[in-house]
């Protein structure tokens, strides 16, 4: 499919595309538009004809053609692929094994859907059905709710137990193992020469579950009190195995109808079940997530940090041990897939969850919560102080340490400061100096500090380096893409940048400049840097941001004396990451045998003190 992606974007018109989606006006070269990706008052949506690309200066969002396509449809890559082959007549080739797993993947989704329907066809018309809408009208759940989560309900007749199978095949022409294959099915091997197939879920409210594209791809079947005999089936929860189409882990119940406001209001609320993302919902408070009684992944967390500016989350679990445990590691988690986020927790108090509230206290109570949410700080300051036993010395010691490993989230020096003057005063703690110590030693000492510092220095994304670092990397690119000259002295020079993004896009350049000796026009040039490197999705928004402050490029002055500074700088912060790292070791030390440290100790001054000498000398 490689060859198809460069078909597109020549056959494409990026104005003409955007245009049908986003009213668009002439400025100059380009063209300004409304921004659909974030709440825009003004335009702030750049659009350029000559390279092809958009670029919003205000929520960041840019890319290419198969970029604004995939971002404004909610599609994934590959179908925005397909959806653009098809609108501009280019036939789509596939390997036969890439074809095989294509349909099975979309043969999956289609067997899902008509799942939902089935269950939700039942829950709505069967009588059999009866005690799970009773169930769904004590909990307050509407109709219309029922259709827009595709609620359902799946038959337990004791003669038939592969109604849905049944259903499935005669409507979609698919076979038993078909039906196993996709996770609907489950199989008893008994006589392994005659499986028996049979549906996986029976006799359970069904709870259709999205991708973040609307596409059901698995259930969550809840157990109910059975009318006749007056128990309930155990588990409480059943839910789809792992199947080519889903992955437990990989998604957040609810996102499929949460996105566009998670985008619009900068934040997303993460609860823990179905039915408190359901009552939220309903309850007209849209821009919540249900991470479906699990712990959080990074998967998770990423998601959700896609859809936010500000990176701004709201965790909401119960008030219980398990919860808070849920919550901690809600916490780790959602900093290690993004430094930078502003988490705040909400509590429900009294032992109720989401789902309680709003139906007994309505969504005016919940939005109460979501406004006076404190920080993650502010809260654990006011938890771990809040319940310390007494205050002796001990006491307060235990507390600085558990309030340490939170204070080392924060990257804000002004914060930590604050902070630290906020513990002194709650823990009573007159040497404020010697907290500061204190504080300093334990969040050395914190693992996960060291596990993000350590990690520092081989970051992929530009945006993640130190600014320095990353303005003299596009900078240098920008050079070398307008003045071949700069490019020879640049790799004559023996020079490397540090991203791996960086990196890529100079290597994809030095292939055209040499295969094209040429080539001189600075657009041309460029659209063939985004031809090269078109299946890296990840570079499309950085190669927008380098695309927009090309024009500018060529009327700046003096290229020679900026490309010696650029490489100057790039320089320094090499050897800055490099002495961070020395700096890292020698932190370290605590580790290493008393026989061994002395020895260790004086290679790594020794480096220290080359590294800053350097240092001084590119100044």
């Amino acid at each position: 499919m490689s060859d198809i992606i460069p078909k597109i974007k020549n056959a494409a018109d990026i104005v003409e595309l955007i245009s049908e989606h986003v009213p668009l006006k002439r400025s100059g070269a380009n063209y300004l538009g409304i921004c659909p990706f974030h709440k825009d008052s003004k335009p702030s949506m750049y659009v350029s004809p000559s390279k092809q690309i958009f670029k919003c200066f205000s929520c960041d969002t840019g890319g290419d053609v198969l970029k604004f396509w995939s971002e404004y449809h909610k599609k994934s890559f590959t179908e925005s692929i397909q959806d653009l082959a098809r609108r501009y007549g280019i036939p789509l080739e596939y390997s036969a094994e890439s074809k095989a797993q294509s349909e099975r993947t979309s043969l999956a989704i289609k067997m899902h859907e008509l799942a939902a329907d089935y269950y939700t066809e039942k829950l709505l018309g069967s009588q059999e059905a009866e005690h799970c809408r009773k169930y769904l009208s004590e909990r307050g759940i509407t109709t219309e709710t029922i259709h827009k989560f595709k609620l359902g309900y799946s038959p337990a007749d004791k003669q038939d137990w592969a109604k849905l199978t049944t259903y499935i095949k005669d409507k979609l022409k698919v076979t038993d193992e078909q039906c196993y294959d996709a996770g609907l099915t489950s199989r008893s091997d008994k006589d392994p020469l005659k499986p028996v197939y049979y549906d996986r879920f029976r006799g359970r409210l069904m709870i259709a579950i999205r991708d973040e594209r609307g596409h059901t791809i698995a259930f969550g079947a809840r157990a109910l009190v059975n009318p006749e005999t007056g128990t309930e089936p155990s588990p409480k929860y059943l839910n789809s195995a792992d199947s080519p189409i889903y992955t437990k882990g990989d998604n957040l119940y609810g996102l499929d109808l949460a996105r566009d406001t998670i985008r619009k209001q900068d934040a997303a609320i993460v609860v823990e079940g179905y039915f408190d993302a359901i009552s939220l919902h309903q309850a007209g408070i849209t821009n919540v997530v249900a991470n479906q009684g699990t712990a959080l992944t990074q998967r998770q967390a990423r998601l959700l940090c896609k859809h936010t500016d500000s990176k701004r989350i709201y965790l909401c679990f119960d008030t219980d041990r398990a919860g808070e445990e849920a919550t901690e590691r809600a916490i780790e988690t959602i900093m290690q897939a993004s430094s930078g986020a502003e988490i705040r927790i909400i509590r429900v108090s009294g032992g109720k969850d989401p789902d309680d509230l709003i139906r007994n206290e309505g969504a005016d109570a919940f939005q109460q919560l979501i406004t006076a949410a404190p920080l993650l700080f502010d809260y654990q300051i006011n938890r771990i102080i809040g319940e310390a036993r007494d205050s002796s010395p001990q006491t307060k010691s235990r507390c600085i340490t558990k309030l340490a490993k939170y204070l080392s989230y924060l990257k804000n020096k002004i914060e930590q400061s604050e902070y630290i003057r906020i513990i002194a005063a709650k823990l009573d703690i007159a040497d404020e100096r010697a907290l500061r110590e204190q504080l300093g030693i334990e969040m050395d000492a914190n693992p996960y500090k060291q596990q993000v510092q350590a990690a520092a220095p081989k970051r992929k994304h530009m945006k993640q380096l130190p600014t320095s670092l990353a303005a003299s990397e596009r900078e240098l690119i920008n050079l070398c893409i307008v003045n071949r000259s700069l490019l020879e002295e640049f790799l004559s020079a023996g020079h490397t940048l540090v991203s791996a993004e960086a990196q890529s896009i100079i290597e994809a350049l030095t292939d055209i400049s040499f295969e094209n000796p040429e080539l001189n026009d600075t657009d041309t040039k460029f659209r063939e840097l985004q031809t090269k490197l078109s299946e890296r999705q990840e570079l499309s928004k950085i190669l927008s941001d380098i695309g927009m402050s090309l024009d500018d490029e060529a009327r700046k002055p003096s290229a020679e004396l900026r490309f010696s500074d650029a490489v100057r700088r790039l320089n320094r912060e090499k050897l800055r990451l490099e002495l961070d790292l020395v700096n890292q070791e020698i932190n370290g030390l605590s580790n290493y045998l008393a026989s061994d440290k002395d020895q260790v100790w004086n290679e790594l001054d020794h480096k220290k003190r080359k590294l800053k000498q350097e240092l001084e000398r590119c100044r």
